[in-house]
């Protein structure tokens, strides 16, 4: 299962990002990525990221065994929950893109995934 919790569901996703992501894990589920003020503080960030921590953890023990959250957002709201899934030993990606350099089309690459140490 991949969980998706960026700007854009995953019915949105261009063919070659779905195709990839079914491949890959089976299934996708989208997460409501919540709005992050940018006047929130660190702490804030973490009383909302908490329980959506959770709600991921929740798929993920009750799913097959190739999971992961597909995760594209603030850059502290990422951080914290990408250090929060891999210490609870889950997969984290992030979808990368290509602009086509004859038009300004953007266009999916591939996931790439987030680790503790490379």
């Amino acid at each position: 299962m991949l969980i998706n919790l960026s700007s854009t569901p995953n019915e949105l996703w261009s063919e070659q990002q779905s195709k990839q992501a079914i491949n890959e894990f089976e299934n996708v589920v989208d997460i409501d990525l919540p709005h992050i003020d940018a006047q929130l503080d660190e702490l804030a960030i973490k009383l909302i990221a908490d329980p959506i921590i959770d709600k991921c953890v929740d798929y993920f023990n009750n799913a097959d065994l190739n999971n992961a959250l597909c995760l594209s957002a603030d850059p502290i709201f990422t951080f914290y929950m990408v250090k929060s899934i891999l210490e609870r030993g889950f997969r984290c990606v992030a979808p990368s893109f290509s602009k086509a350099e004859s038009s300004s089309k953007i266009e999916f690459v591939r996931f790439r995934e987030f680790k503790l140490k490379y």
